[in-house]
């Protein structure tokens, strides 16, 4: 997937290459010609804007980071740097408009918008040709045609022919369950973190940002700009949504990439736990929380297996995130609880457990990382030093059953992360704190208790549990 990535951005880089250097070639002969011909002026003027378009579009098409939007991002250059060669090739030939029309047409039925280039269709016999028009026919009459419902909800997002495949069908189903889900929980207004914004029009939610992405909130600014936004809207929920093509992480995870905005969104659903759907992971945020499995002393500790997927640090802010899963091997379960012990003086973490997995728990074939996943934030932690192998955090996690037991995390492996550059990103680690304390405060708002509550409640973020305690449970356990 990675080569098949670099294969499409170098096509695109130098497609854009390419029109530069024609831009500026018709540029120098466009000045050096007396008199200019309207028509020729014309195709210049048309080269120019396509040629500067693809260039200031460029770093917003690499920056997706993802084959499809990569892909998705350069087909209008193609199309249009095959409309402006046509156009050329059109006036040397001297064709009428109606022949132009039908060799266009055919022009751009051979263009290959996936791999940026042409394709030349295989001949195919008179019968396999007939049944290929007639289901484009079917297809496009399909198309103008309102979507019947489908599945148990009345879904309507699909034509009859893409509602009989099968992945079609599996999200159907899925988004029905989760639908059903937020109308338990009284939703009507939801925050989705990560890139799938399909879902406010699936579920019918109004959106509570201009931006369709958290992630598209680069500066400090724009982050709070999209913070505020955030609690005008007073979302009731939070999604961190995963597969059918939600993307959620672009080049790092947002912790570190939007880092106000995810301090927000952490310190909203404090002491939350995790609600698994087939979309994803919900947080009923505006709910009360729940409780811990209490330690039970002397009862048996957890064989506790930790794997650390990503570590890495952003110097700027003074931010760890580190990510993985985490199971009591012995048994084959997930932790009813991970916490920090000991964090460094001043830091402010955060621990969750409970995420979901579901490629490692099939990759793997271990049923047991399904909703497995921890992530933790600390805010305040600095690396002794590179490859350092005293950098090290230490974990409680407490079994099904009760049993506790300790466990390191080892953060010598540490991908420290680049300078920010821009006097925008002067005070990320005060926009930070600030964006966390709001975030708790509208969390203690929501449950009627004082703000000021919620902080105080926080300020002990680093000496691990945060919720309530009661007795051990054989279920899942609290996640946090």
């Amino acid at each position: 997937m990675e080569t098949l990535w670099l294969d499409r951005t170098l096509a695109r880089l130098l497609l854009t290459l390419l029109l530069l250097v024609q831009a500026l070639r018709a540029a120098l002969e466009h000045a050096r010609t007396h008199p200019r011909p309207r028509a020729a002026s014309g195709r210049t003027a048309a080269l120019l804007f396509v040629a500067v378009f693809a260039a200031a579009a460029a770093k917003t098409a690499i920056d997706r980071s993802d084959l499809g939007h990569v892909t998705q991002w350069s087909s209008l250059l193609l199309l249009a740097t095959a409309c402006l060669a046509f156009a050329g090739w059109r006036e040397r030939r001297s064709w009428t408009r109606a022949r132009s029309a039908c060799a266009l047409v055919v022009l751009i039925a051979l263009l290959d918008f996936g791999n940026l280039g042409f394709q030349i269709p295989v001949p195919r016999g008179p019968a396999a040709a007939a049944a290929m028009a007639r289901q484009r026919w079917d297809g496009l009459v399909e198309h103008l045609a309102p979507n019947p419902p489908a599945g148990g909800c009345a879904d309507r997002t699909f034509t009859p022919g893409e509602a009989r495949l099968a992945a079609n069908r599996g999200f159907i189903a899925d988004t029905c369950a989760a639908a059903a889900t937020l109308r338990a929980h009284g939703v009507t207004r939801l925050a989705i973190a990560d890139s799938a914004a399909w879902y406010y029009v699936r579920f019918r939610m109004p959106w509570p940002t201009r931006y369709f992405a958290m992630a598209r909130a680069y500066t400090p600014p724009r982050q709070l700009e999209l913070v505020r936004e955030l609690r005008a809207g007073r979302p009731q929920a939070l999604l961190l949504a995963h597969g059918y093509g939600a993307i959620a992480d672009f080049d790092v995870p947002d912790a570190l990439r939007v880092a106000v905005v995810d301090a927000y969104l952490r310190g909203r659903r404090h002491g939350v736990a995790v609600t698994p759907t087939p979309l994803g992971d919900l947080f009923f945020w505006d709910e009360p929380d729940g409780c811990a499995p209490a330690p039970l002393p002397g009862g048996p500790g957890p064989r506790v297996e930790l794997t650390p997927e990503l570590v890495a640090y952003q110097p700027e802010s003074g931010l760890l995130f580190a990510r993985g899963w985490a199971i009591d091997g012995a048994m084959q379960r997930p932790l009813a609880a991970l916490t920090l012990r000991d964090p460094p003086p001043g830091a402010a973490a955060d621990l969750e457990l409970g995420q979901n997995r579901d490629r490692q728990a099939e990759g793997l074939h271990r049923e047991a990382l399904r909703h497995a996943g921890w992530e933790l934030a600390v805010r305040g932690w600095h690396p002794r030093g590179a490859g350092r192998a005293g950098d090290a955090l230490e974990l409680e996690a407490v079994a099904q059953g009760g049993g506790t037991g300790r466990v390191r995390l080892d953060l010598s492996g540490a991908r420290i992360l680049g300078p920010l550059t821009g006097a925008e990103w002067h005070g990320l680690g005060e926009a930070i704190d600030r964006a966390a304390a709001m975030g708790r405060a509208d969390r203690a708002r929501a449950l009627g208790a004082v703000p000021g509550a919620a902080s105080g409640a926080a300020s002990g973020a680093g000496q691990g549990r945060q919720v309530p305690a009661c007795g051990p449970r054989a279920g899942v356990g609290e996640l946090r």
